[in-house]
């Protein structure tokens, strides 16, 4: 087998190669219309541009971004930090001022080039509980959404590899609950971190708080786990390099990048909405799918082009001046994200992320190591452990959460990650994100204008529940209680943090001061039941009230349920009702892969 050096060059030329298939300008495309049209060329529209292209269907993938294949701060791990925000792999978005988090604007990243968020995020294959699924379910009332329906698509999209440092890795998850034989790499940390043993020996003085779990992603998430990541010898594996790039060479799959999708309308002479209006720089173009056109452009940009499109609240598009095709006020409502809180501290030893980070040189030196052989701290994303638990005292009509299964909160370990220059001379630092996984806020994505190229007004809504406060009090006392583990007492010097955590109100200030959404959103094109009076979507993915439409992103994931009331003497939730939010507990590129593998069958099946 060649070596990774090798490897990459060999993925590089054929990038090269294929750009041929990945077309610039709308003259050159090969076809005048498509059977279908994927909007978005993200983590789940290249997923469908791949299952799609299998039969002799054809497909056009159109992309706002560009590919930016072979960048580095792309393909290397450890730079994941670079890749987003403020960047030309990002949209750049920014949020509506966050009331409950001292009224801060936030960067909102979303990516902007093929493959979408899974080109920039940090890389973690968490799948999520069994009950999340379930409770999916039960909510759209189609049990094709449950764990044990989604489960096998999980299997077949999934690739497990050996780490880059080709260590053993039979003994860091469970072998049988991962895919071995499908396209979308996923590894355990080729590279190991001074943090790694304490955590581990922590999760063993504390295992009633913080229990070891072989593998998060079994069904069972909960307690302390390998930090599984899509990576593949050492690099990023999106589904760009996963779902695409090998299969370019199909004559029925074309990808027009540099093109921005603003609506979708009528075909001539049909009633379908089965033509897209986008543009590739200050021109205008239109394109016509025979089938159906899928809108994957993500949980903002997909509720966007539904409400150019006259798809939502038709009083709302009337003030705009935007004609109503169908009254779906759910359209841009329903928006739903985690909310995560930093904690830090300093530590009595330098060898932390910090000596790279921080040294140029030592950075240098392992950025040439990775273009060497993709071996050492570049091959990983930063972090090698993460958590997931519950509060225990949110049980049955208390519970915010899917089910017992299911998390409340996420811890993530890194070993450094504090302000640059924050840290004394001869010290090191480690950090906890503490994060909220079980929210019950909900906010929106909203029109700004009547033009389709201003972008929409994005309002997470954080910590707008006495339960998310709650929770994120919570979250902040779990991280607080992990360091005080035996292990910590000669590692830990001093909290980086000035809050009295005996405090609620102090450690409440903090939060408010420091958290943040996490980029975990959905819920802003939600599926329904058939028939029901709320939603955007069928449990089809067809929108409601017209032909030729689906949308299959993160957007899809319902929230539509009243919010709960809350007892302010306790702080917890009293729930009316057996299903009320619906966010995975979960980091979302999983769910969003197999959402899109069993959509490819659906529409397939419409259509063959």
């Amino acid at each position: 087998m060649p070596s990774p050096a090798v490897c990459f060059l060999l993925i590089f030329a054929q990038a090269s190669a294929i750009l041929a298939k990945i077309w610039t300008t709308s003259d050159a495309l090969p076809r005048q219309s498509y059977d279908f049209i994927v909007v978005g060329g993200g983590t789940s529209g290249l997923v469908l541009a791949n299952r799609l292209s299998e039969s002799n269907l054809s497909v056009l993938v159109l992309e706002a971004g560009g590919s930016h294949s072979n960048d580095r701060n792309i393909t290397i791990p450890f730079l994941v930090g670079s890749a987003s925000p403020s960047t030309m792999y990002d949209w750049n978005y920014t949020t509506f001022p966050q009331t409950n988090l001292g009224n801060r604007v936030f960067t909102y990243s979303r990516g902007h080039l093929l493959g979408g968020s899974s080109s920039i995020n940090y890389m973690l294959y968490t799948r999520g509980a069994k009950d999340d699924y379930d409770r999916l379910a039960r909510a759209t009332g189609d049990s094709g959404w449950s764990w044990d329906s989604l489960y096998p698509y999980m299997l077949k999209s999934e690739r497990i590899t050996l780490p880059i440092d080709g260590h053993n890795i039979s003994n860091e998850y469970n072998v049988s609950a991962h895919g071995h034989h499908g396209i979308h790499s996923t590894t355990l940390p080729g590279f190991s971190l001074p943090l790694d043993p304490l955590v581990r020996q922590a999760a063993a003085e504390l295992p009633e708080e913080f229990p070891w779990n072989l593998d998060v992603n079994s069904g069972n998430e909960l307690g302390i786990g390998w930090y599984m990541q899509t990576v593949l010898d050492g690099a990023r594996a999106s589904t760009a390099t996963s779902y695409l790039f090998p299969f370019l060479e199909r004559p029925n799959l074309d990808v027009l990048i540099g093109a921005r999708a603003l609506s979708v309308i009528q075909s001539n002479g049909t009633s379908a909405l089965t033509t897209v209006n986008y543009i590739i720089g200050a021109e205008n173009y239109r394109i016509t799918a025979r089938k159906e056109v899928i809108v994957s452009a993500g949980v903002v940009n997909t509720p966007h082009i539904l409400l150019h499109s006259g798809i939502g609240n038709a009083t709302t598009l009337e003030s705009f001046g935007i004609p109503s095709v169908t009254d779906l006020p759910s359209v841009g409502q329903d928006f739903i994200d985690h909310v995560s809180i930093g904690v830090s501290w300093t530590v009595n030893s330098t060898n932390t992320l910090s000596q790279w980070s921080d040294n140029s040189t030592r950075f240098n030196e392992a950025v040439e190591q990775w273009y060497q052989n993709h071996t050492g701290v570049m091959s990983i994303p930063t972090i090698n452990q993460l958590g997931f638990f519950r509060v225990p005292d949110l049980t049955g009509e208390n519970d915010p959460s899917a089910g017992g299964s299911a998390a409340h909160l996420e811890i993530l370990f890194s070993n450094g990650a504090p302000p640059r220059g924050s840290v004394p001379a001869g010290q090191g630092a480690m950090s906890l994100s503490t994060v909220i996984v079980s929210p019950t806020s909900r906010g929106t994505v909203a029109l700004n204008s009547s033009d389709p190229l201003d972008g929409p007004i994005i309002n997470p809504n954080c910590l707008s529940t006495l339960s998310d406060i709650f929770l994120a009090r919570e979250a902040v006392k779990k991280g607080l209680r992990f360091v005080e583990a035996p292990v910590f007492r000669d590692y830990v010097i001093a909290p980086m943090f000035s809050f009295d955590a005996t405090d609620d109100n102090e450690i409440d200030s903090f939060i408010q001061a420091n958290g943040r959404p996490f980029l975990h959103s959905v819920g802003t094109a939600a599926i329904s039941p058939y028939n029901a009076s709320y939603g955007v979507l069928d449990p089809d993915l067809k929108v409601k009230g017209v032909r030729g439409l689906r949308v299959v992103d993160a957007s899809v994931f319902p929230v539509r349920f009243p919010p709960f009331p809350v007892d302010p003497k306790v702080m917890v939730v009293i729930i009316s009702c057996i299903s009320t939010q619906f966010i995975l507990s979960a980091h979302t590129q999983v769910a969003v892969i197999a959402v899109a593998e069993r959509a490819a069958d659906l529409i397939k099946a419409t259509w063959t």
